[in-house]
């Protein structure tokens, strides 16, 4: 006899429903079929698992707020490909920090943008476990010198001495965005070091200006911003 679903499964069904509800409301049917399919290719190209999304208050965390937290989901190919080809060649040789790095897709895009040296930041073993996982099977990758997933509290990380390029796909808010941007902005001004802030999905980009940071090749969609880099204006 088969068991019926547990509440919790119903729930979270409802809810990815109704996400994907408003995806085709805002982006229409041929864009959010496009963006799935770039997402199932993407893993079915490396040979990774990124793609299912995983709820917060399923997982342990390592410190961190989880009000600040959002729930773990890839970030979306085409819009961060676009982003980091927009990118000037010389940005290659800094450091890609992902933070919240998740199951690891940020990270592979990095690798596959040509970047060499990239460090993950994730609060949730379980996600940084299944990342370290993805980063090990993951197929027609460009070779990498260096490459780790740290596990903690974003707002408590210390980025590496040189320029850097941070990647976020909104993966928290509130004071845990803060205390990283004002990492960031220290790091820059203490360092003289470039620093440039690759947001996905941007909800929050009142926290950048008000720390000085200026927006530098967005990307719209329909309207409305779906991502764009940043840089700390001196």
């Amino acid at each position: 006899m088969s068991q019926a679903p547990s509440p919790g499964r119903i729930n979270l069904a409802l809810k990815y429903s109704r996400f994907a509800w408003l995806a085709l409301r805002h982006d229409g049917w041929v864009t959010t079929i496009g963006n799935l399919c770039s997402e199932l290719a993407f893993d079915h190209h490396y040979g990774t698992r990124t793609w299912l999304p995983k709820d917060l208050a399923s997982l342990e965390t390592t410190g961190g707020s989880r009000m600040d937290g959002v729930q773990y989901q890839g970030t979306n190919p085409r819009l961060a490909r676009k982003l980091l080809r927009s990118l000037p060649s010389d940005a290659r040789n800094a450091w890609f920090i992902d933070y919240g790095c998740g199951k690891g897709r940020g990270l592979l895009l990095g690798i596959e943008a040509g970047f060499t040296r990239l460090i993950g930041v994730e609060f949730a073993p379980e996600l940084a476990n299944q990342c370290r996982a993805n980063l090990k099977i993951a197929r027609r990758l460009p070779p990498i010198s260096s490459i780790s997933v740290v596990e903690g509290d974003a707002a408590l990380f210390q980025p590496p001495p040189g320029p850097l390029i941070a990647f976020l796909y909104n993966p928290f808010r509130g004071q845990t965005l803060q205390r990283v941007l004002q990492r960031l902005t220290a790091h820059s001004q203490t360092d003289g070091q470039a620093v440039q802030i690759v947001y996905v999905n941007p909800q929050e980009v009142e926290q950048f200006t008000r720390l000085g940071w200026k927006m530098k090749n967005p990307i719209f969609s329909r309207g409305t911003l779906a991502g764009g880099i940043w840089a700390l204006s001196l």
